[in-house]
């Protein structure tokens, strides 16, 4: 049996729900035709921010509720987001951002924002000639919304607290932002277009990543990225991962990578950097892997050099001053390149250091492969005298240098190397007949050729064995010293006498 009591209770449960249902509705009605204020809150926001800086001042315009269909939730937005400096004057203004604040520090009567959504801000910042990055203030930007930027890091970098208004904030999204830098090194403006970028903050230190398409060599690359800001480091680690840009658009880079552009090739990779506080570069990684490209540069190669793939991978020091190169794997079309190398002093007399191994160079392809002004008498030597057959490897060492940083004068200081050699023809000495079919060995340096023969034949002749030496190459007062055994008819041999 219901009570009295029981009924009125049940009665006014009804009405309460029906008056929320009615209020529900009504509340989805008003968000569907737009964003609902509350502006009780905007004082309060700005209080919690503004609590936990003194470099700047938060302004806000109003606060609202809004329906998000992206999310499909619903979001407290600050509008008209203003940043004011010491001066008063006005920094920066962001349209929107989203907020998302503590639960646990409303119950306290505490606003205290957990999460920004920044929408569609247009990020402006300035690499100074000292490889630090600075933000332009809305004077020298045209009022582009980054100048809040620093002073978002500045707090978002401290280890979470949440006894502060800002100590509970662990993430900050930023999306379809555009982002501009002015090198002030180079005077060169870098531009992605489109930016996705998101920041969380734990006890380990500040993470993020990102999703870009940057102009790069007049193209749009897709760029990804995460970091990692070690607060107790005090350095940020980055790794960026590109599918495709094209290898001579790296010369854009840095004045002191202009021998790049000689390469063009599209390549994918990955590049590790660590960075200071101030963005400043501490060193790098690359590793980067390239298909279908030429070597174009007519100091060296009079037609370009066609590759089929390139792998190469690497290091370079804070300030580009050297670049070492773990590994370089080159394809010619068949005949390949496996090698180190080490370049310093791009800033003042460059030199490039350069030890591999080739394998399966026809000898009637050295005229193409061969660089000009690398060992220019052995080349010369080698290339009008050796003829047919296979080198199966050659195993080479190569000092290079310049005058200056244009890399004038450039040209070699070192070169050796040691070819193994199959079913070559020599000429050995004109107009007397070549040796034809040579197995062996050639040794080669700046200014003198050794080849030692283990096995050929002059017609009717069989070389058995025997060593050439070829000496004074930098002369024009060449010398010969031949010295091989024979087996064959006396009368033949008679006639190389």
């Amino acid at each position: 049996m219901i009570t009295r009591s029981t009924k009125i209770f049940l009665e006014l449960l009804a009405t309460l729900l029906v008056l929320v249902a009615i209020a529900v509705a009504v509340a989805a009605w008003r968000l569907s035709t737009g964003p609902i204020s509350l502006g009780f809150l905007t004082p309060l926001i700005e209080d919690a921010i503004n609590s936990s800086t003194e470099a700047a001042t938060i302004k806000l315009d109003d606060t609202v509720l809004a329906w998000s269909e992206a999310h499909r939730t619903l979001d407290i937005r600050a509008v008209g987001v203003r940043v004011l400096g010491p001066d008063g004057m006005q920094m920066a203004e962001l349209p929107e951002v989203a907020i998302s604040l503590s639960g646990r520090a409303l119950l306290r009567g505490t606003i205290a924002p957990t999460r920004f959504d920044v929408l569609g801000a247009q990020i402006a910042l300035t690499r100074l000639p000292d490889g630090s990055f600075d933000v332009p203030s809305a004077g020298d930007s045209g009022g582009q919304s980054s100048s809040w930027l620093p002073i978002l890091l500045h707090e978002f970098v401290s280890p979470p607290n949440r006894e502060r208004a800002m100590g509970a904030l662990s993430e900050v999204r930023i999306s379809d932002a555009s982002v501009t830098i002015t090198d002030l090194g180079t005077n060169r403006i870098w531009r992605a277009p489109s930016a996705n970028i998101q920041m969380i903050r734990d006890a380990a230190g500040l993470r993020a990543q990102a999703r870009l398409v940057v102009e790069f060599g007049g193209m749009p690359t897709q760029l990804t990225a995460t970091a990692l800001y070690d607060a107790g480091a005090n350095q940020i680690d980055i790794t960026a991962r590109t599918t495709s840009i094209q290898f001579d658009a790296l010369a854009e880079l840095d004045p002191r990578l202009a021998q790049l552009a000689a390469l063009k090739m599209p390549v994918s990779g990955s590049t590790q950097m660590r960075l200071d506080s101030a963005g400043r570069l501490l060193g790098l990684g690359f590793n980067l892997n390239g298909a279908d490209g030429v070597f174009s540069d007519p100091k060296w190669y009079p037609e370009p050099l066609r590759i089929r793939q390139l792998r190469i991978r690497g290091t370079a020091s804070a300030k580009l001053e050297r670049i070492d190169v773990a590994e370089a794997v080159i394809d010619l079309n068949g005949p390949s390149v496996a090698l180190v190398s080490a370049i310093t002093g791009l800033d003042t007399r460059p030199q490039i250091t350069i030890d591999g191994t080739v394998r399966a160079v026809p000898v009637n392809d050295l005229r193409v492969l061969w660089p000009q002004g690398v060992g220019q008498n052995a080349r010369r030597w080698i290339t009008t005298n050796l003829s047919g057959g296979t080198i199966e490897e050659t195993k080479f060492s190569v000092a290079l240098a310049a005058a200056d940083p244009s890399f004038a004068g450039f040209g070699a200081e070192r070169v050796s190397g040691n070819l193994r050699v199959v079913g070559v023809d020599v000429n050995y000495l004109s107009p007397m007949p070549r040796v034809r079919n040579v197995s062996g060995t050639v040794t080669l340096g700046l200014k003198r050729i050794d080849i030692a023969v283990t096995s050929g034949g002059i017609d009717n002749l069989r070389v058995t064995e025997g060593k050439i030496a070829f000496t004074q190459l930098d002369t024009n007062d060449e010398q010969a010293d031949i010295n091989v055994a024979i087996t064959g008819p006396l009368r033949e041999a008679l006639r190389l006498l």
